[in-house]
């Protein structure tokens, strides 16, 4: 991966957060009018990937799946979208661990998420 930022579409990739076996995940910036910026995460399709029909389609279904999710401890999905031949998803951008961090981190300490936190997160 090169130097950052990088653009990408109308966004601009600032730093790669995460990658998996079908997508990597960026924080962005979302450019306006009059140097409007908003920080966004874009998902998008692995290289490797991008001519695959099931991977595409998958990836599709995701991004309708999530858009339809609307709850105050869900990241919202803005956009699906396609960059040259590249399928990405823009999300909100929410600072903090996610909750698979968050299990992994109880999970290494040996210890079980406290039924108060539990109810909290899903509430």
């Amino acid at each position: 991966m090169g130097d950052f930022p990088i653009s990408f579409g109308r966004y601009q990739l600032v730093e790669r957060l995460a990658v998996g076996g079908m997508a990597e995940l960026f924080v962005a910036a979302a450019p306006g009018e009059h140097g409007f910026q908003k920080k966004v995460v874009i998902k998008r399709l692995l290289p490797h990937l991008i001519d695959d029909d099931t991977y595409n389609a998958m990836f599709i279904d995701e991004a309708k799946l999530t858009a339809r999710l609307v709850h105050p401890k869900i990241a919202q999905t803005f956009e699906l979208g396609k960059v040259d031949d590249a399928l990405f998803i823009a999300m909100e951008y929410v600072d903090g661990i996610d909750v698979l961090a968050l299990l992994r981190e109880f999970a290494a300490r040996r210890r079980r998420v406290e039924p108060q936190l539990a109810a909290w997160i899903a509430y």
